[in-house]
């Protein structure tokens, strides 16, 4: 007997597209409604958080008031001699000659009674340095200096030991005399030079001139008399050599003679022939003045030496005195300023290696033994 298959239908286990959508809504509208449920908290944490800023508003000027009390406790920083100290001027802005309009002039005996150093020891010195550094730094030391002492109490003047107005005003003399002696001197020596010149060049033209006669008179001299032998030995002997003045003029004069002596020919030909070539009793008194023209301006003309009124020497001994005065005033203010620290310095700066070396100098060598 046939057996008869049995089939099991299982429940179907989709759901309907209605179903899923509504199972995943409702995990959406539960956190809808947590929002909504913080939204309450959240404004009642809004009026704190504005009850606050008033407090932190009112501490800001609690902190302003105590700033001014801060900075009142902060040390005072005073400047050191700030209404002393030289003001912050170009060198330009001192001038010798401004400077002795304010203090007034001096003269050369009271400069030799404030230096009492010996001729050849300032010599010595002067040429050291060149005058316009020496007169750059007066100009400007001596005017910083002059402010300083002006603007100065009682007291820090006391400080200033060795250090015045007489001082200053003899000071200022020497540095401007000096530097008159260097401007006297240079230009001494340019208008010099240019008078030399002015000579060489007359000379110079003389002398060509002189060159230019002597070989017109050998190939003229030559010509007039045929080349005739003795004749033409005598001429080479007249025009030899002539590389100095002396010797030119010694050759024209010996030219001039033998020129004369044709003049003296009886030969009617041969005065003729000097007459048609030029070598006329005109040009004889004309070569003849020449010749001694040349004698008598070439040495001057030649010479090298130059002349000034103001000698080296006279503006060396200047310049010597000026640096001891320099040295002097230098010295006085650092030994102020070691006493009363408000006092400033003076600082070189046209001769700062002048003072340099000479501190060096100072330092290394060894005190005398008593």
């Amino acid at each position: 007997m046939a057996q008869k298959s049995t089939k099991t239908t299982k429940p179907s286990a989709s759901k309907s597209p209605a179903s899923s959508k509504t199972a995943r809504s409702k995990p959406t509208e539960a956190a809808a409604a947590a929002k909504e449920a913080a939204a309450p908290a959240k404004e009642a944490a809004a009026p704190a958080k504005e009850a606050a800023s008033p407090a932190t508003e009112a501490a800001a000027p609690a902190t302003e008031a105590a700033a001014p009390a801060t900075e009142a406790l902060a040390p005072a920083v005073l400047p050191v001699a700030a209404s002393l100290a030289p003001p912050a001027e170009p060198e330009s802005a001192y001038t010798l000659d401004s400077l002795t309009k304010r203090l007034g002039t001096a003269t050369v005996d009271e400069v030799r009674k404030l230096v009492a150093v010996p001729e050849a020891t300032l010599i010595a010195k002067g040429t050291q340095v060149g005058t316009p550094r020496i007169s750059r730094d007066a100009a400007r030391l001596y005017g910083q200096a002059l402010d300083v002492y002006q603007n100065a109490s009682a007291e820090r003047k006391a400080a200033l030991l060795g250090v015045s107005l007489n001082f200053l005003r003899v000071a200022l003399f020497a540095a401007k005399y000096g530097a008159d002696l260097h401007e006297s001197r240079h230009s001494g020596l340019a208008t010099e030079k240019n008078r030399q010149q002015t000579r060489r060049l007359a000379s110079d033209k003389l002398i060509d001139r002189g060159h230019g006669r002597r070989e017109q008179l050998r190939v003229l001299l030559l010509s007039v008399t045929g080349d005739e032998p003795l004749f033409a030995q005598r001429v080479g002997a007249a025009y030899a050599s002539a590389k100095e003045p002396k010797q030119l003029v010694t050759s024209l004069r010996s030219l001039v003679e033998l020129t004369k002596e044709l003049h003296k020919s009886t030969d009617k030909d041969l005065l003729d022939r000097c007459q048609e070539a030029g070598l006329t009793t005109t040009l004889v008194a004309e070569v003849t003045k020449l010749a001694a023209d040349i004698a008598k301006d070439a040495p001057s003309g030649a010479a090298a030496r130059t002349l000034a009124k103001v000698t080296q020497g006279e503006v060396d001994k200047w310049d010597g005195t000026n640096l001891v005065l320099l040295e002097r005033l230098v010295g006085l203010f650092d030994a102020a300023h070691e006493f009363d620290p408000s006092i400033p310095k003076l600082t070189p700066m046209s001769l700062h290696m002048y003072f340099h070396n000479r501190a060096s100098h100072t330092k290394s060598t060894p005190p005398t033994p008593a």
